[in-house]
């Protein structure tokens, strides 16, 4: 009960310092009730919220009650003082009063993954997309169409007739079986699909509020087998275990671009992977210190205009995905023969030095090792790709 003074003076309410309510409080619930405990109070008529920006969130009746508003949901990761101005209306004249209500800060529930796996087929119905949460969420939150707890932008669809897992003890991973009944489920990451969560949809076991940034739906890409067939060095080489999946290509002989059916890749393989030779930047950017300036006549600049079978959205591949195209049974070069066009030399990577960024690294496809100590101005072999479908 918050007492008001009516003494032919304007109503008077104190300052409240420990009115504090949780992000998860039920809307209606009762808060605070304004009365008068002197003489005079019939004259108090009404009460108001006569100004503030965060009168929204509650209700206040002839009475003198104040409650949570039904349509009230506290974003308490992004404001922890909410101000309202009362008004009582009297006889006398109206009397107003700050109230203040706290609602503590917390941490918001995030989404720290979010990998697409195909499962090496072109069928969407034994799809999966897992789902990784920064913290334990309550799995009773969880919708029974897992598509109505995120917000997805890009080509990807969760069809309404998936089924879901959750699993609390594997890094608050939420497991979505993409399957064909009901609404058809669509394919992710295609074209840089984004999920986030719906707001007020999923909370974490402290009631925490989401967090609605949108994170990049990463396509699973699987260890493939290196090739390596010597078990020289006992247990210690791929050879030895020769783990992993069996390389896969497909070449479109038409328009010179070869599929890696295992991590969709799209590469380029015309004459030109074989013959046109690039810097990593220009020389007066290099001369200028401008490592990381890759305008200009360069590699970058390269794949990112390359047209090749009616494709438009080629670029230069990091490290790590050239290496996934090196086949260490074979020398000079180190590749599967269904790439035509291939020199046994050096290729750029787009991936800097990150302890020196003058330089690059690079893969030499003469034996398929890698490293990182060439200045970028050197020219070098360019073989684009694209993420494919």
């Amino acid at each position: 009960t918050v007492n008001v003074s009516n003494e032919l003076e304007p109503p008077t309410l104190e300052y409240i310092s420990d009115l504090n309510v949780t992000g998860d409080i039920a809307s209606g619930t009762l808060l605070a009730t304004m009365s008068v405990s002197t003489a005079g109070s019939q004259d108090i008529t009404n009460y108001i919220f006569s100004s503030g920006n965060d009168k929204g969130y509650f209700d206040i009746n002839s009475t003198g009650s104040i409650t949570v508003s039904p349509t009230a949901h506290f974003h308490y990761y992004e404001q922890d003082m909410y101000t309202l101005e009362i008004s009582a209306i009297t006889t006398d004249g109206n009397g107003t009063s700050t109230l203040y209500i706290v609602v503590p800060k917390a941490d918001q529930v995030y989404l720290r993954n979010v990998v697409y796996d195909n499962n090496y087929t072109t069928d969407v119905s034994d799809d999966n997309l897992y789902i990784y949460f920064d913290s334990p969420i309550a799995e009773t939150d969880l919708a029974a169409a897992p598509g109505d707890d995120f917000n997805i932008t890009g080509d990807g669809i969760i069809g309404s007739g998936s089924n879901t897992e959750y699993n609390i003890s594997n890094y608050y991973r939420y497991k979505i079986s993409l399957n064909d009944e009901g609404t058809q489920s669509n394919e992710f990451n295609t074209s840089g699909d984004r999920i986030a969560i719906k707001d007020l949809e999923i909370t974490d076991l402290d009631q925490r509020d989401p967090n609605n940034d949108s994170i990049t739906v990463n396509r699973f890409t699987p260890v493939k087998k290196t090739g390596q067939n010597d078990p020289e060095d006992g247990n210690y080489t791929d050879g030895y275990y020769a783990k992993g999946i069996t390389p896969s290509y497909t070449r479109d002989d038409t328009n010179d671009i070869v599929t890696d059916n295992i991590t969709g890749y799209m590469w380029q393989d015309d004459s030109s992977a074989s013959s046109v030779t690039k810097r990593w930047v220009t020389t007066a950017n290099y001369n200028a210190g401008n490592y990381e300036d890759t305008s200009g006549d360069t590699a970058t600049t390269y794949c990112s205009t390359l047209s090749l079978g009616g494709y438009s959205d080629w670029r230069l591949p990091s490290r790590a995905e050239l290496l996934t195209i090196v086949d260490r049974s074979r020398y000079s070069p180190a590749i599967d023969p269904v790439f035509q066009n291939t020199a046994s030399y050096y290729y750029w990577s787009s991936s800097t030095n990150a302890s020196n960024t003058s330089l690059a690294w690079y893969v030499y496809f003469n034996s398929g090792s890698t490293d990182y100590y060439r200045n970028k101005y050197y020219s070098y072999y360019v073989r684009c790709v694209r993420s494919g479908q």
